[in-house]
């Protein structure tokens, strides 16, 4: 999914979301 700014939201080890911030564009 994505977060409300639009990041790539991930789960860690520890079922923690995160947000993916991708290199690059």
């Amino acid at each position: 999914g994505l977060t409300s700014s639009g990041y790539l939201l991930a789960i860690d080890d520890d079922n923690k979301k995160y947000e993916l911030h991708p290199d690059g564009n």
